[in-house]
């Protein structure tokens, strides 16, 4: 398991490298909830994805690259204001993907 840094901004975009894939996220508010974009490789697999406290960001058909799930205190719908306090955005590797499920 990896944590990813947010910071306190209702927009941001960053790229990261995992399991030897280049991911770019987008994470922005948008009506009223966080939304989120993310291209594996130069491909885009979501787009606008509203973000659940305990779920999958990336769809099943995509999930040999690992996935994102953004945690929060109590399972509140993920704030910007939060982001780092008591919400965290951590990435699964496929393996730990499979614990997530099952666990």
């Amino acid at each position: 398991m990896r944590t990813i840094n947010l910071i306190s901004v209702p927009a941001q975009t960053f790229s990261l490298r995992l399991d030897n894939k280049r991911f770019r996220l987008r994470i922005n508010e948008g009506l009223g909830t966080m939304l989120a974009d993310i291209d594996v490789d130069g491909t885009k697999i979501i787009n606008a994805t509203r973000i659940l406290a305990g779920q999958p960001l990336i769809p099943y058909q995509w999930l040999e690259h690992g996935n994102f799930i953004m945690l929060t205190e109590k399972g509140d719908l993920p704030d910007w204001h939060l982001f780092n306090k008591d919400q965290t955005l951590i990435y699964l590797t496929k393996e730990e993907m499979a614990d997530f499920y099952h666990g």
